[in-house]
């Protein structure tokens, strides 16, 4: 079980959508990852020990992924979607 999960929100370069998705197929901590339309290209569904190991996600691995311009993280406080985080009721 992982205590914390959240959401993360990314802007990808264009033309690296393909590129930035099958780099992050490569991270653990990710449960999903897809394709979307509107103001962001990809959503992410992350799971971690702590905010502290989640915050390290976000900032190293995939901001570090060429690619990826702009990261936003929303954190779960309730979760219902059958991740293994404690936030579930």
């Amino acid at each position: 079980m992982t205590d914390v999960c959240a959401y993360i929100l990314m802007e990808v370069e264009t033309g690296y959508v393909k590129d930035v998705l099958k780099a992050m197929q490569k991270i653990k901590e990710l449960e999903s990852v897809c394709v979307v339309t509107g103001p962001f290209d990809i959503i992410a569904h992350a799971s971690a020990k702590s905010l502290k190991e989640l915050g390290d996600l976000v900032t190293t691995k995939l901001q570090g992924i060429e690619g990826i311009v702009h990261t936003t993280t929303c954190v779960c406080t309730e979760c219902a979607c059958g991740c293994s985080c404690e936030t579930k009721k």
